[in-house]
């Protein structure tokens, strides 16, 4: 059965992902694996700060993006992509 740990820590609170093995292990279940959803190294999240139609494109869109440390500048084929979305 897979468990997600988000769901398990609005009902225990526990220090460290190794104590709370442990402990299901000791009193409940054994875990055989616990397996991260998605590799988030190098994963970069940036706010759309203004978004305008692509001049040669049209279904395409130029967005401006804010990463916290650089101003991007994205091409973007989603129709619904809005400044303020991150």
């Amino acid at each position: 059965m897979n468990v997600s740990l988000k769901w398990l820590a609005e009902l225990v609170d526990y220090p460290s992902l190794k104590e709370l093995v442990d402990k299901f292990n000791l009193h409940s279940q054994e875990i055989e694996c616990v397996t991260p959803l998605l590799d988030t190294k190098g994963l970069v999240v940036g706010l759309v700060t203004d978004t305008k139609p692509h001049p040669d494109a049209d279904k395409l869109r130029v967005c401006h993006v804010d990463t916290g440390s650089s101003q991007l500048q994205i091409v973007c084929g989603a129709p619904n992509v809005e400044a303020g979305q991150k």
